[in-house]
């Protein structure tokens, strides 16, 4: 009688497949993961280059780029002032008109609208143009939560925004292109004439993401983004966690931890950091979205005399010390 054999793989040979399959994956992941970084961080550039373009057609409108904030009714933007925020005011040049005229801002008051019912979901409208792709931290921004803006609303959250403004090198607030002040004053809209050091040397916009700073101690605060519709000053949260901080970088924290010329671990949240390894992207003023290391030259330019680092310079519009090629 003759035998039949089967066919069929071993044990052995089984093992082997599995093995090779195994190895395959553990080649490809990391690949594709790559792939995925390397489209999120194009969608992050780009969502800054149309943002630069905002501003420019802003210009071109009203011969100043928006402050800052811009305070309501026509107020000052003062210690107690809710103001708009100056991603508020370039809604209608990125294609959010419609949402821009529901706002009404300058009519309409940010505590007022924030106050009415019907209209507050408004201030909670994710914008996909105002968020990192690779952030981790929610579409709302919960690290900056806003517990005295609503009346009978506490905590209420914002929509989230990964590309606050730049107000300069040092704590005076006033050297970059978006000044900031905080006495009473109203912060005043730049115009192209005033940035003497060139667009191409001085940064607009800057990224923060929800997270830490790749060598923030693990004891220190997290970046906590920004917000895109406005700022207020609550005497019951930290004072600046919803103020200037949640719309505005400073130069004066360092790139790669998020310390400042004294060493303080308490100011990470006006900071630049972004999620994309090794660096963050930064829009300058001639509309070019550059991807910058966190290994850049920075000094502590709090001391005396000052010392200048690429980082500090850029970060300025007028210290008549312009940079080449970085």
């Amino acid at each position: 009688m003759t035998r039949r054999r089967l066919s069929g793989f071993t044990l052995i040979e089984l093992l082997v497949v599995i093995a090779i399959i195994a190895i395959l994956i553990a080649l490809l992941l990391p690949a594709v993961q790559q792939a995925r970084e390397a489209a999120r961080r194009t969608q992050c550039r780009n969502n800054l280059k149309q943002i630069g373009l905002a501003l420019h057609n802003y210009h071109d409108t009203f011969n100043l780029i928006t402050p800052l904030a811009y305070g309501d009714g026509g107020a000052n933007a003062g210690a107690s002032t809710p103001t708009w925020a100056w991603t508020s005011m370039i809604l209608p040049y990125i294609d959010q008109a419609p949402l821009y005229n529901q706002m009404n801002p300058g009519p309409n008051t940010l505590k007022a609208l924030a106050n009415t019912a019907a209209l507050r979901p408004l201030l909670q409208t994710v914008i996909p143009g105002f968020l990192c792709p690779s952030d981790p931290g929610q579409n709302l921004n919960n690290n900056r939560p806003f517990t005295a803006l609503v009346t009978g609303v506490n905590p209420f959250l914002m929509a989230k925004s990964n590309y606050p403004a730049m107000s300069g090198s040092d704590n005076t607030n006033l050297t970059g292109v978006f000044p900031s002040c905080g006495n009473g004053a109203f912060p005043k809209g730049t115009a192209f004439r005033d940035i003497t050091d060139g667009l191409s040397n001085t940064i607009f916009v800057g990224e923060r993401s929800s997270g830490r700073f790749p060598g923030q101690p693990a004891t220190s605060q997290a970046a906590w983004a920004a917000v895109w519709p406005g700022m207020a000053f609550e005497t019951s949260t930290p004072a600046e966690v919803v103020r200037w901080r949640a719309i505005r970088i400073k130069g004066y924290l360092k790139l790669t931890d998020g310390r400042s010329e004294t060493g303080d671990d308490a100011n990470q949240d006006e900071g630049a950091v972004s999620e994309h390894t090794g660096g963050v992207h930064f829009l300058m003023g001639d509309g070019a979205v550059r991807f910058v290391s966190t290994n850049i030259d920075w000094q502590k330019i709090g001391q005396t005399p000052k010392v200048w680092g690429t980082y500090n310079r850029l970060c300025d519009m007028a210290d008549g010390l312009p940079v080449g090629e970085f």
